[in-house]
């Protein structure tokens, strides 16, 4: 996205799975830290016995007790954010890698240095858009003893028309190498990407936009076509009525990811 729709997601506490938050507080000395709010998603997950990883509008420290039924946010972006971050766009390799140090750091602060409870360490997956690229691209060299299922929500995988028509614009080349690499071109970032080796879950959104506008020729969420969400060798594929932003704070996507974590399938009525 560009760069105000960068702080305006990171600006979000849950990267977008939440509305209404803020994320700045300012100290007595004027200095600006980040703020943690509960959100509707983790309130969500509660009633599944999931606790979130926040107190006190901080995040847990090492220090602090943490259940094994957490939920956990990857804020990508925020290297992003020239308020929380170094204001620069990596590639979508150093997503993926960040993701990595990300859930090490998790389960040593959960499991310690006890080998039963590493190899019992469980992790989930649900990323939306981009964030589903950098799940991939993790999975590919790293191994998770005992892993769990994957969501992607409304995640490029075979890439977007989009940055193919649009490459050589102005505002294309604000958006960085990872939004850049999205392509559907064979040697794109997503087309290079190796077929899954565990169970994943596609959900893909189809909109039209005000006054019938559609900038892509086939069934898509705004930004991405439904054909390009999928990914060979997926356990089960849902497509929601819902546009590309707005699949984060969808009730009906929520239901649906929650139903493929806890069962292997989605709802299909």
């Amino acid at each position: 996205g560009t760069q105000g729709e960068v702080e305006e997601t990171v600006a979000d506490p849950y990267m977008g799975f939440n509305r209404g938050s803020t994320k700045l507080r300012q100290q007595w000395d004027r200095s600006v830290i980040r703020h943690i709010f509960e959100s509707p998603l983790v309130r969500l997950m509660k009633d599944h016995d999931y606790s979130d990883a926040y107190a006190n509008g901080t995040e847990l420290t090492g220090s602090d007790s943490i259940s094994w039924r957490t939920v956990w946010i990857y804020r990508y972006y925020e290297e992003v954010s020239r308020e929380l971050g170094r204001g620069e766009r990596p590639e979508m390799e150093q997503y993926a890698e960040g993701l990595g140090s990300f859930l090490r750091d998790i389960r040593d602060r959960i499991c310690g240095d006890s080998p039963r409870a590493r190899d019992a360490f469980r992790v989930y997956l649900v990323a939306h858009s981009m964030g589903g690229l950098a799940i991939r691209a993790y999975l590919v060299e790293s191994h998770i003893p005992n892993r769990g299922r994957v969501v992607l929500i409304g995640s490029p995988n075979s890439g977007t028309p989009i940055v193919d028509d649009y490459q050589d614009t102005w505002w294309m080349g604000l958006a960085g190498p990872a939004a850049n690499a999205l392509g559907t071109g064979p040697e794109s970032f997503p087309n290079m990407l190796p077929e899954p080796d565990y169970p994943v879950g596609v959900i893909a959104g189809f909109w039209v936009g005000p006054f019938g506008l559609d900038f892509i020729p086939e069934a898509d969420d705004g930004l991405v076509p439904v054909e390009s969400t999928k990914v060979p060798g997926m356990a089960d594929f849902v497509a929601i009525d819902v546009s590309h932003s707005f699949m984060r704070y969808d009730d009906d996507v929520a239901k649906q990811t929650i139903a493929f974590l806890r069962d292997g399938h989605f709802i299909h009525e």
